[in-house]
């Protein structure tokens, strides 16, 4: 997997966890445009489900590619701001590498506790995530002119995370979350490098498999009345 463009961000998930989403109240619509229910809905995002699906009968996960968007207009104001032209390589670049990464974690991690298998093929008994990288603004990232350097800045970035679950078999819409994260501010100037910013983007994405993998757990065994 590519590592030298990409790896010149870092946008760390804030503690607040994606299933979280499940604690607040909402005065948004009960139903999404995707004809989902509402189960909560935060600050940072919301969670639809469709609550006819009987989730106790699914056991994998097809995991496909996320894509990735930038926010808009963020090459034209790297461009005002520090005179860092991005070109569509650039971005290309940034887009895969951060694509093949969050697929990576996702399959360590989704996994774990035996609660689930991954499967590249659809089934009765499987879900189809599908991940999307949406609003990607990075603060500060390396040189993008020989792809070495670094940056500073007191925060990374943002972005958010948009999952859809399917029916593997169907098609069905069943699920549908999105979480939007900014870096906090920390107050000064951080050093940044392309080795740091993997590290931590890797442990964002940890992050979000693991609140992802709560989640499935709680549909497909909730708790007894």
């Amino acid at each position: 997997m590519t590592k030298i463009l990409f790896y010149s961000f870092l946008i760390i998930l804030a503690t607040t966890p994606l299933s979280c989403v499940l604690m607040a109240e909402s005065s948004a619509p009960d139903k999404s445009t995707y004809d989902l229910d509402l189960v909560k809905k935060t600050q940072h995002g919301e969670v639809y489900i469709d609550a006819k699906v009987d989730w106790s009968r699914f056991t994998g996960i097809q995991l496909d590619k996320a894509t990735v968007e930038f926010r808009k207009y963020w090459a034209r104001d790297q461009r005002n701001r520090n005179g860092n032209q991005p070109t569509k390589e650039n971005m290309g670049r940034i887009k895969s590498d951060l694509s093949e990464l969050l697929d990576e974690v996702f399959r360590e991690e989704l996994p774990k506790n035996d609660a689930f298998t991954m499967s590249d093929t659809s089934g009765e008994n499987v879900m189809r995530v599908t991940p999307k990288i949406t609003n990607l603004n990075i603060y500060a990232p390396d040189r993008m002119r020989d792809y070495i350097g670094s940056s500073y800045a007191d925060s990374k970035g943002s972005m958010t995370l948009e999952l859809e679950i399917y029916d593997s078999v169907n098609g069905t819409l069943l699920a549908r979350m999105v979480d939007s994260r900014e870096d906090p501010q920390k107050g000064y100037m951080e050093w940044t490098t392309s080795v740091t910013n993997r590290r931590a983007a890797r442990f964002m994405f940890i992050r979000w498999a693991n609140k992802l993998r709560d989640f499935l757990i709680d549909a497909r065994f909730p708790p007894e009345e």
